[in-house]
C-alpha cells in the first residue's frame, strides 16, 4: 500500500490502520494515544520530538517504525531513523532514589 499518492487524511489513516496491526503483530494490545500520534507524524513527513514519560511505551514507537515503513512504501525507501534515549540517566535516577529512601528506613 503506497501512501505517496495519497490525499493527507487518508495517508494518516492509513498509517493508523498499519501501525495498530504491527503493534498487535509485536504482542502489544495498540497504540496509544501519543504513541499512534508520534508514528504518524513522523510516517506522514513529519519531523517529530516526542517528549513522553518513563514506562509510556516509547521504545516502541521507534521498534515498529521500519516495518510500517515496508508495508506502506512500495517499493520500500531508505529510511533512518535516529533514537537518543537517556536511558542510562534514568536508570542512575532510579538507583539514586531507592538508595536513599533506604537511608530514610
Amino acid at each position: 500500500m503506497a501512501v505517496k499518492g495519497m490525499a493527507s487524511g487518508d495517508r494518516a489513516e492509513a498509517v493508523k490502520v498499519v501501525a495498530e496491526g504491527v503493534a498487535k503483530r509485536l504482542g502489544y494490545s495498540g497504540l496509544k494515544s501519543l504513541q499512534e500520534e508520534v508514528v504518524v507524524s513522523f510516517v506522514t513527513g513529519h519531523d517529530v520530538f516526542a517528549i513522553l514519560p518513563t514506562g509510556y511505551g516509547k521504545s516502541l514507537c521507534y521498534v515498529c517504525l521500519p516495518e510500517v515503513f515496508y508495508l506502506l512504501d512500495s517499493p520500500p525507501l531508505p529510511s533512518i531513523i535516529i533514537v537518543v534515549s537517556p536511558l542510562t540517566a534514568i536508570i542512575e535516577d532510579q538507583v539514586n532514589i531507592v538508595l536513599m529512601l533506604l537511608e530514610v528506613c
